[in-house]
């Protein structure tokens, strides 16, 4: 078994070190980066070659963004055993309805807001089919953070976080923290030790 890890938009693999502490160190963790800023299918497919040669399973963990790639990779590549995300915008992120708009004159190769964008492809996929493998979604909220009058974790709404809540094959759970912290949340980091059992 290996645990592989994505980071939020704009981390890095440093954004595992405290985490990385808390696993099993027999377990071979796998830290896969990437540009934010690359069309999101791009990245899944980087992510897809990189899993290529792994001859074990994966247990896939994704922050925020990262969630989003994960999921994704999981409809494609085999080897994915299980997913866990943390603090997911499956329904998107509402702003960027409008930054969509102003990004294709300003910064038109930046993709963030595409790939954040509700309606986009590869979201609405995630949206309407069942997960190939069990997955685990922490839904992360702050006591008192709104944004957008709703509940959120400072950064992604309860609600973008919770569309999934239908699908079979996903178990969420909640956490209270901020969209930072969550990744450090004991709730995270014992839901994937017992995952690597």
């Amino acid at each position: 078994m290996k645990l592989a890890l994505i980071p939020g938009a704009y981390s890095s693999p440093i954004t595992w070190a405290y985490f990385k502490k808390e696993m099993p160190e027999e377990i071979e963790k796998i830290y896969l980066d990437y540009n934010p800023e690359l069309p999101i299918e791009d990245i899944v497919k980087s992510f897809e070659k990189k899993l290529k040669d792994v001859e074990d399973d994966i247990i896939l963990v994704g922050h925020s963004l990262g969630g989003i790639l994960a999921l994704s990779l999981a409809q494609r590549c085999k080897k994915i055993s299980k997913v866990v995300t943390v603090a997911t915008p499956f329904g998107g992120i509402f702003i960027s309805r409008w930054m969509i708009w102003p990004s294709w004159f300003f910064t038109p190769l930046n993709s963030l807001w595409r790939n954040t964008h509700p309606d986009n492809k590869m979201l609405k996929r995630i949206r309407n089919r069942e997960p190939r493998v069990p997955a685990t979604c922490f839904v992360v909220e702050t006591k008192n953070s709104t944004m957008w009058f709703e509940p959120s974790d400072g950064v992604v709404t309860v609600h973008s976080q919770s569309v999934l809540e239908d699908k079979k094959n996903i178990n969420h759970k909640k956490i209270y923290c901020t969209h930072a912290d969550s990744i450090l949340h004991q709730d995270v980091i014992d839901c994937i030790k017992a995952l690597l059992v």
